[in-house]
This record gives structure tokens, C-alpha cells and sequence, in this order.
């Protein structure tokens, strides 16, 4: 797959942090067409790549508002980079955005991702 989105991290509403999995938001292009989903995902900082797992979507949980973003959560990463431009590379779709009727279920969604993501990412290190 190994779509690339380059994007400046900007502030979000800061409902990942609350929940344990705060995420870099970057604004997407308009013109940009990638499929909504979540994904296993790795992240070019500096120079420096890291793993994580991105949403692109509307994020039906908790916003009404249908603007499609992409937020990533980078792995084993708490640094602030607000302002800072990364690279985003979608790896692997693990599955389709879906709403959930409460953030616990979000949150069991999220910690399932994010071990497929893993899983994944530690697939392609060893090809």
C-alpha cells in the first residue's frame, strides 16, 4: 500500500489523550482521496521513523461535524509536535471507520488496532 501524506501536526480536540491514545492531527487536502479507515501506519519525524496507527475519517463517535482528518497515534511517543511537519505512511488498512455507542468500546477498538498495527509493522521490518 505505502500511501504517503505529508502534513504539519495541528491542535485537536485532545480526545485521544483523554482516553490513553493521544494522536498528531493533520489536515487533509481536499483533494486528496484516501478510503476512511484505520490503519497500520509509520511516521517520518525528523528524520526518525516510528510506528503507529492513523484514522482517516469523520471520526463518527464523537464528532457530527463530517470533516474527514487524519490522526495518527505514534507509538511509544510522547513529545510535543505541535507545528512540526511529518510524513504519515498508511502501510495496511486494518479496518473499516465504524461508530461505536460509548468510548469504552472506542477505547477496546483502539487497543485492538493498535496491537494489529504492531503486528503489522513488525510483519514488514522483517521482509
Amino acid at each position: 500500500m505505502n500511501i504517503k501524506i505529508s502534513g504539519t501536526v495541528t491542535d485537536g480536540a485532545k480526545r485521544g489523550r483523554k482516553i490513553g491514545f493521544p494522536t498528531a492531527n493533520i489536515t487533509l487536502n481536499p483533494d486528496y482521496k484516501v478510503e476512511n479507515g484505520v490503519y497500520a501506519a509509520k511516521v517520518v519525524l525528523d528524520g526518525i521513523t516510528f510506528g503507529g496507527v492513523a484514522n482517516v475519517g469523520t471520526h463518527p463517535t464523537v464528532d457530527e461535524s463530517r470533516t474527514t482528518l487524519l490522526e495518527v497515534h505514534i507509538f511509544d511517543f510522547t513529545s510535543d509536535i505541535y507545528g512540526k511537519k511529518i510524513e504519515i505512511i498508511l502501510i495496511e488498512k486494518i479496518r473499516d471507520e465504524q461508530r461505536f455507542e460509548t468510548m469504552e468500546a472506542l477505547t477496546k477498538a483502539i487497543e485492538k488496532d493498535c496491537k494489529t498495527a504492531r503486528e503489522i509493522l513488525n510483519k514488514y521490518q522483517h521482509n
